[in-house]
């Protein structure tokens, strides 16, 4: 149920996709202002993509734009600079493979 309405007044979208539930607080947000280079991310995912992210942002009590910060920080990448669970891509006109084990 949202938050403020009784289920049968709420459509399921009232929230525009937000998870503000009873049943959990708020999610913590950094301080205002501490951005250094601050833009809006408006990338078209799948929902299980996006219900995923909120879901690994809720259990770690952070929003899911610092969980999204912490991933892309951690993300460990190839020699190609591609992300290690990758598909290997075939190679362009020239390019000859790196073998970066």
């Amino acid at each position: 149920m949202t938050v403020g309405y009784s289920r049968a007044a709420c459509p399921a979208d009232v929230n525009h996709g937000h998870r503000a539930t009873l049943s959990r607080m708020a999610p913590r947000r950094r301080p205002r202002g501490t951005l250094v280079d601050p833009v809006s991310v408006g990338y078209v995912v799948e929902a299980e993509a996006k219900r995923k992210l909120d879901d690994v942002a809720d259990l770690a009590g952070v929003s899911s734009a610092v969980m999204f910060e912490h991933i892309m920080k951690h993300l460990e990448l190839n020699g190609r600079g591609l992300p290690i669970t990758w598909p290997q891509q075939e190679l362009h006109h020239g390019e000859l493979p790196i073998d970066t084990a």
